[in-house]
C-alpha cells in the first residue's frame, strides 16, 4: 500500500470501534481518506486529531497494511479516492464464529459418523444382496441341471422333493407296504437319498397317470434306480416308451438275482410256473378267466401254498388259500372269480393283470422267499 498511518492513530481507531462494536455479529468497516479528519466506522463518522498522511512532529509513522494484516484485517486501497479500507471481525464476533465452527465441526462428525453408518449398513446390505445373488444363481445352476433337494422318502421307489413335486422312480417297482422287504427297500432309499440334493433325468414320459414326475435319480456318482435294484430290493419294470438306462439295469437285475439278494433270495421249495396265458380271447378286461397262470410242483412231496404269493411287476398280487399240490401236479390261478377246485384257483381281479406285451410273475413262499420268476415273452 502507498500510504501510512501513525500507531497512534491505529491504536485509537481499533479501540474505538471494539468499543463501539453494535453487536456480536456485525463486522466492523474502517475507512480513511488521504488529508481527511473524519473516519468512519460502519459509515458512522468520527473526528480524528491527525489526516492520514500528515506527520506531526514526535510522531512515528508504521505501515497500516503490516499492521492491520497482522491483526487478522483486510486491507483495501482505493486510488481514485486515496481512501483505505480496513474491514476485521470484531472480537466477540470471532467468538461466536469459533462456537459457530465448533458446534459445525461438531455436527460435521455427526454426519460422517452418520454416513459412515449408511456406508457399513449399505455394504452389509450390498454384501446380503451379492450373497443373496450368489445364492440365486447356484440356485438357477441347479435348476437348469435338475438339481432338487429331496423333502422325504415316500417308499423304496417314491420321494418328494423340497418343492413338493412327487418323483417315481424310471423303470423299477420295490415293494409296496405290507410286502415283504418293503422296509429294507424304503430304508436304502433313504440312506440313498434323503435330505441330499439329487439330478433327475428324464426319458421320453416326464409324468405318469398320477401325475408324478417320472425320472432317473443321482446322488453324486450313484445311480438310485440301479443300486436299488442291484441290491435286490427293486425290479426293473418295463415303461414304454422309456428305453433310456434298460441294459444296465437288466445288468443290475441279473445280478441281483444270480447272487440271491433281497427280493431274490431262494427258496427251496420245487415250484415252478410253467406257462401264463396271458393274452385272453377278445377284450381281456372282459374275459378275465381266459388269462391264467399254471404251476407245477416238481418236487416229490406235498406242498401246502398257504400265504404264499403270487405276483407280476406292478406288483399285483395273490395270496394262495390253504391249498396242497401234490408232486408233478399243476394248478392254474384264473385272474377272474370263480370256484376253487383241486386244480384251479381263482385271482378274482376286477381288471385284467398279465400285460400283452410283456411281464414277469413272482411265486414266493409264506416267508417271502422266491420260488420262481416267470418273463415272458
Amino acid at each position: 500500500m502507498k500510504r501510512v498511518l501513525t500507531i497512534f492513530l491505529l491504536i485509537f481507531i481499533f479501540l474505538l470501534f471494539i468499543s463501539d462494536a453494535k453487536s456480536e455479529n456485525e463486522k466492523i468497516i474502517l475507512k480513511l481518506q488521504k488529508g481527511n479528519k473524519t473516519a468512519y466506522i460502519n459509515d458512522q463518522p468520527f473526528q480524528i486529531d491527525v489526516a492520514p498522511i500528515v506527520i506531526p512532529p514526535g510522531r512515528i509513522m508504521v505501515p497500516v497494511r503490516f499492521v492491520a494484516e497482522g491483526l487478522g484485517a483486510n486491507v483495501k486501497w482505493i486510488n481514485e479516492t486515496e481512501t483505505i479500507i480496513i474491514t476485521i471481525d470484531s472480537i466477540p464476533y470471532l467468538k461466536y464464529q469459533m462456537i459457530n465452527l465448533k458446534n459445525e465441526l461438531s455436527n460435521k462428525d455427526l454426519e460422517i459418523n452418520q454416513l459412515k453408518n449408511q456406508i457399513k449398513e449399505k455394504d452389509e446390505k450390498i454384501n446380503s444382496l451379492e450373497k443373496e445373488n450368489e445364492e440365486l444363481k447356484n440356485r438357477l445352476k441347479e435348476y437348469k441341471e435338475n438339481i432338487f433337494m429331496v423333502k422325504k422318502v415316500i417308499d423304496g421307489d417314491t420321494i418328494e422333493l423340497e418343492n413338493g413335486f412327487i418323483v417315481r422312480y424310471l423303470w423299477i417297482n420295490a415293494p409296496e407296504s405290507g410286502q415283504n422287504f418293503y422296509e429294507e427297500a424304503k430304508q436304502r432309499n433313504k440312506e440313498l437319498v434323503e435330505g441330499k440334493k439329487v439330478k433327475l433325468e428324464y426319458d421320453v414320459q416326464i409324468y405318469d397317470n398320477y401325475q408324478r414326475i417320472l425320472a432317473y435319480v443321482f446322488v453324486d456318482d450313484i445311480f438310485v434306480n440301479l443300486q436299488l435294484v442291484k441290491e435286490g430290493l427293486a425290479l426293473v419294470e418295463t415303461i414304454s416308451p422309456n428305453i433310456k438306462y434298460i441294459d444296465d439295469l437288466l445288468n443290475a437285475q441279473k445280478y441281483a438275482k444270480e447272487n440271491g439278494l433281497g427280493i431274490w433270495k431262494k427258496s427251496e421249495i420245487k415250484l415252478k410256473i410253467i406257462f401264463i396265458n396271458y393274452d385272453a380271447p377278445g377284450n381281456d378286461h372282459e374275459n378275465l378267466n381266459g388269462e391264467w397262470v399254471e404251476i407245477k410242483n416238481l418236487g416229490n412231496e406235498d406242498v401246502n401254498l398257504k400265504d404264499f404269493k403270487l405276483k407280476d411287476t406292478a406288483n399285483h398280487e395273490f395270496i394262495f388259500p390253504d391249498f396242497v399240490l401234490s408232486p408233478n401236479s399243476i394248478v392254474k390261478i384264473y385272474s377272474g372269480c370263480g370256484t376253487n377246485t383241486d386244480d384251479s384257483l381263482y385271482w378274482c381281479s376286477t381288471n385284467a393283470l398279465w400285460n400283452n406285451d410283456t411281464d414277469t410273475a413272482f411265486l414266493y413262499d409264506s416267508q417271502g422267499n422266491l420260488i420262481d420268476s416267470y418273463k415272458y415273452p
